[in-house]
C-alpha cells in the first residue's frame, strides 16, 4: 500500500507534496498554492526528512536523491498512470479551504477507476466532508477529530457505541522522535490552551499506543483497516510487528522492515495488506 500527500498548485494541477512551502524541498520560499506547475522549482539534492531527528542512522536524517531520481515533483496523474489502479493507495489532501482541490483529487479518482483502491481524506473532518459531497462511493480515512472520538471513546470504554464512518484508521504512533516534535510544537506554542492540549496529546497517545490491541481488532470486526505512522526506527517496528494487532506500518524506510522480516523469517508476523477498502454502510 502506497501513502502520500497531495496539494494544488497555483494553475490547478494536484502534486505529490506535504509541504504548504518549498523552502525544505527545494530550497526556495514559495508556496504551492502560488506556483504553477512548470514553475515549481526543482528539488535539493539533499532534503531533511520528517519524523527522524533521533534517528541514529544519520544518513536517514537527510534524504539524498540518486542519480536515477528525477528532479522535479509529480504529478498525482502521473503517479495513478505509473502505478497500477490494484495497488491500495492512501491520500490525504492537505489543502484547507479549496474546493478546487477536492473536485481535483475526485476527478482523478474517476479518471483512473480507483474508487475500490483508494482511501482519501484530510487532517480536518471539514476536509473528508468536501470531498465524500463530490462522491460519497470513495472510500475514507479518518482525521484528527475522528482519532480523537476514538481514543477517547476506547479509554472510556463506549468505542462498541460510536458511529464510524470511515474505512480506513491511521493512528499515529507515539515514537520517541514524534513526542520530540510535539514537545517543540508545545514549548512554541503561544496560548496556555494549545499547551494543554499537546500535553494531554502526547500522555493520551501514548496509554493509547500501550492498551490499544482491543480497539485495533474491534476496529477490524467492524471492517475499519488499521494503520500506524510513522515508524523510521527499526526497533519501533518490529515492537509492533511482534506485539501489535495492528495490520499496516506506515513508514518512509520499507527497505529495512523487509529485510529483517525476511531474515528472521518473521512472515507469518505480516498482517496481508488489503487488495480493496469496504466501503463502510
Amino acid at each position: 500500500m502506497l501513502e502520500t500527500d497531495v496539494r494544488l498548485t497555483k494553475d490547478n494541477v494536484l502534486i505529490v507534496c506535504h509541504d504548504e512551502d518549498l523552502v525544505r524541498l527545494c530550497g526556495k520560499a514559495v508556496k504551492v498554492r502560488e506556483t504553477n506547475f512548470a514553475d515549481l522549482p526543482k528539488l535539493l539534492n539533499k532534503m531533511p526528512m520528517h519524523f527522524s531527528a533521533l534517528n541514529k542512522d544519520a544518513e536517514f536524517k537527510t534524504y539524498e536523491r540518486k542519480k536515477s531520481d528525477q528532479d522535479r515533483f509529480s504529478s498525482l496523474e502521473e503517479v495513478f498512470t505509473e502505478i497500477g489502479k490494484e495497488i491500495p493507495f492512501s491520500i490525504e489532501l492537505k489543502d484547507q479551504n479549496c474546493p478546487e482541490a477536492a473536485k481535483a483529487l475526485i476527478e482523478l479518482i474517476q479518471k483512473f477507476d480507483r474508487h475500490q483502491t483508494t482511501a482519501i481524506g484530510g487532517e480536518e473532518v471539514v476536509i473528508t466532508k468536501q470531498l465524500l459531497a463530490l462522491d460519497n462511493g470513495i472510500s475514507t480515512f479518518c482525521g484528527k477529530q475522528d482519532l480523537i472520538k476514538i481514543t477517547i471513546a476506547y479509554l472510556t470504554g463506549f468505542l462498541h457505541y460510536l458511529h464510524i464512518d470511515r474505512e480506513v484508521a491511521a493512528l499515529p504512533y507515539m515514537t520517541k522522535d514524534f513526542i520530540k516534535m510535539k514537545e517543540t510544537e508545545r514549548e512554541a506554542a503561544d496560548t496556555l490552551f494549545k499547551k494543554g492540549f499537546l500535553t494531554f496529546y502526547i500522555y493520551v497517545g501514548q496509554l493509547a499506543n500501550m492498551t490499544f490491541n482491543n480497539a485495533l481488532l474491534h476496529l477490524q470486526r467492524r471492517g475499519i483497516y488499521t494503520i500506524y505512522w510513522v515508524l523510521n526506527e527499526e526497533a519501533e517496528m518490529l515492537h509492533l510487528v511482534l506485539g501489535s494487532k495492528v495490520e499496516g506500518i506506515m513508514t518512509d524506510r520499507p527497505e529495512l522492515l523487509r529485510a529483517y522480516v525476511d531474515k528472521q523469517n518473521l512472515q507469518d508476523q505480516m498482517r496481508k495488506p488489503s487488495k480493496s477498502f469496504k466501503k463502510a454502510n
